[in-house]
């Protein structure tokens, strides 16, 4: 259905409110990206290597959350950029609109914030800076 719909198969995989943490769930999601050689989100140590076992890419890091308030502010990226390891990181940020389509959203409002720090030109000057290469998931995996 996917494919159908979209042309192709999808990027990566991934759950809502990671519920791959679940290992049932991690399990299920495994056997259907190994097939296919879907990466797959990593969000620890422990499941990176569950991932990586069965020959799957995932990022070497996984930052990101979600709280009252909009977890990526322009400092708070700014201080993360600067602290970044090396190799490749998600940074999981839920930038958007706040309107009527997404209202029924528990992290509504907060989307404004993230989407103005992912937009602040400090955030952009830093990413410049450190050389930091913004890439897709499929970019990521080829190496960039």
């Amino acid at each position: 259905a996917f494919v159908q719909a979209f042309g192709g198969l999808p990027g990566h995989l991934d759950t809502h409110h990671h519920i791959h943490q679940n290992p049932v769930v991690l399990e299920a999601l495994l056997e259907l990206a190994a097939p296919l050689r879907l990466p797959v989100r990593g969000l620890d140590p422990s499941m990176r290597a569950a991932i990586r076992a069965r020959g799957l890419w995932t990022p070497e890091h996984f930052l990101g959350d979600v709280g009252e308030a909009p977890y990526w502010t322009a400092s708070h990226l700014v201080a993360t950029l600067r602290a970044l390891q090396p190799g490749p990181t998600e940074l999981m940020c839920h930038p958007g609109y706040f309107d009527a389509a997404i209202a029924y959203s528990s992290y509504g409002p907060q989307r404004e914030g993230e989407r103005e720090a992912l937009c602040d030109p400090t955030v952009a000057a830093v990413v410049g800076e450190m050389g930091v290469q913004l890439a897709s998931y499929a970019a990521a995996r080829q190496g960039i």
